[in-house]
């Protein structure tokens, strides 16, 4: 939806409808800001911290570097896992969350990918706009291609389409998968890294001033377990922060409230493929 769109129905009835269309369809970047959401827990710090791998403050970068390429091998050879990305920002005054989970089993060879937003001033509470779920060679992919105000009201914009996945296809998904943390050996990038924290953080830039910040926090096994991702550039303070907490076992089920038999199917061009190679370049650059 058209900004203008969206500040003439902040002004009607329809401002709800409105402000959840515009933050659908739109990209955190241009002059958006983002803040990180922190994890919300009833738990202790002490809690928080069990099963945490603390490292030494004086690893030097060649040890750092390494404990994440051990962490890149454990994550791309995982038979299991879930990760859960939260990205927030604020658009016209108005603070949001967009939730993206992703669930794979490559042992079931059965994965879930959902994107939901949650606009709290609008009492929008984790609105599912857009999923896939492979099972059985089969792609089950839903998305609410929302253009205006009244397609919220109506169900207008939605879409079901089924497509059936190659072996090509399959492997993408569910062979061994890419580095979470990647370019630690391009030359195209420089990197710093420190201990700060209890973790591992390390700031990636390019020769076009665009700079990448990960802190790592590694799990007792030294496998990833949560990460806060930051990218900006460097002329214009322009930011936007990922906070993505990664666990090691997955149940993906077909979403709740959905019919198979609504899927119409597809064979021509679906989400894009080998989604682990592009996950950094489609979310991160």
């Amino acid at each position: 939806m058209r900004k203008r769109m969206l500040k003439a129905a902040l002004m009607g009835a329809n401002a709800r409808m409105s402000s959840i269309a515009r933050m659908g369809r739109v990209a955190l970047v241009g002059a958006m800001v983002a803040a990180a959401l922190p994890f919300v827990s009833s738990c202790s710090k002490d809690d928080e911290n069990a099963g945490v791998y603390v490292p030494p403050a004086d690893l030097s970068t060649a040890e750092i570097v390494q404990l994440v390429k051990n962490a890149n091998a454990a994550f791309s050879t995982a038979k299991q896992y879930t990760l859960v990305e939260y990205e927030t920002g604020k658009e016209d005054g108005m603070e949001y969350t967009y939730k993206s989970e992703r669930q794979v089993d490559k042992v079931a060879k059965k994965r879930l990918r959902t994107t939901s937003i949650t606009v709290p001033s609008q009492n929008v509470n984790n609105l599912l706009t857009n999923f896939s779920y492979i099972e059985d060679s089969k792609d089950y992919y839903f998305d609410w291609d929302i253009d205006s105000p009244e397609d919220l009201i109506t169900g207008t914009g939605k879409s079901y389409t089924l497509y059936n996945l190659t072996a090509e296809d399959l492997n993408s998904y569910f062979g061994d998968g890419e580095d979470f943390v990647y370019g630690l050996d391009d030359s195209y990038y420089i990197w710093t890294w420190k201990v700060e924290n209890g973790m591992l953080v390390g700031r990636r830039t390019n020769s076009l001033s665009y700079y990448y910040k990960y802190e790592l926090t590694l799990d007792a096994d030294k496998r990833f377990k949560n990460e806060v991702y930051t990218s900006g550039y460097n002329i214009n303070d322009v930011t936007y922060t990922i906070i993505t907490s990664i666990s090691y076992d997955a149940n993906p089920t077909f979403p709740a409230g959905f019919n198979k038999a609504d899927f119409k199917e597809n064979n021509g061009w679906f989400e894009e493929k080998a989604s682990r190679v592009n996950r950094a370049k489609a979310i991160r650059e």
